[in-house]
């Protein structure tokens, strides 16, 4: 388990899982992720996904927030608790 989900685990938010098996044959991670999820270039550009992991919060009320590339596990705590727990 990454350490975005076990902090996503612990704050009980929840959230979805999307794996696919890695082949050796694609140039490009990020497009080889895209297209085994099925993600489409229009919708990975219109929030402006470049890298992976990014990490798309989508709170309840008010506007998401992007986490781009690997991110320390303190500071995931601390935009989960922000934005979503409301705690500084």
């Amino acid at each position: 388990m990454t350490p975005s989900i076990t902090a996503a685990r612990q704050a009980h938010i929840a959230f979805t899982i999307h794996e696919y098996k890695h082949g050796s044959s694609m140039a490009s991670y990020g497009e080889e992720a895209a297209r085994a999820l099925g993600v489409s270039e229009e919708l990975s550009g219109a929030f402006g996904i470049r890298s992976i992991p990014s990490l798309l919060f989508v709170p309840k009320e008010g506007k998401h927030k992007m986490a781009m590339g690997a991110i320390l596990k303190e500071q995931l705590k601390s935009l989960i608790n922000k934005e979503f727990l409301g705690v500084s």
